[in-house]
């Protein structure tokens, strides 16, 4: 029997595929999220030069290998950074799946010609 870490652990994987299916699926190996999303992602990250923590939606996704990489910026002080899977610094899986779910309507809004 899986343990609840395991569980999770799992679930994680299953998200990173089916965004890394998603956006081969339709040929693309990086999606400039739509500034129309209807409720944006929204992740925590660091800025170690700055020790500051700053929480924005995400820009832009893109894949290298099996791994997320995605962009964000804090619009204040213009600090931008790249959180990934690769690194664990995009590993939350609320984050995930928000940012599955925007990858899918950025697609969807994108053959609806907005």
């Amino acid at each position: 029997m899986q343990t609840f870490e395991e569980r999770i652990n799992e679930l994680r994987w299953e998200v990173i595929q089916s965004v890394i299916e998603i956006l081969r699926e339709n040929k693309l190996l990086r999606l400039e999220l739509s500034a129309e999303l209807e409720n944006p992602a929204f992740v925590i990250w660091h800025n170690p030069q700055e020790d500051v923590f700053y929480s924005t939606p995400v820009l832009s996704v893109y894949l290298e290998g099996d791994d997320i990489f995605a962009e964000v910026q804090d619009d204040d002080s213009l600090c931008r950074d790249t959180i990934s899977t690769a690194d664990g610094s995009l590993s939350n899986i609320d984050w995930l799946i928000g940012i599955r779910n925007d990858v899918i309507e950025t697609i969807r809004l994108g053959q609806n010609g907005n």
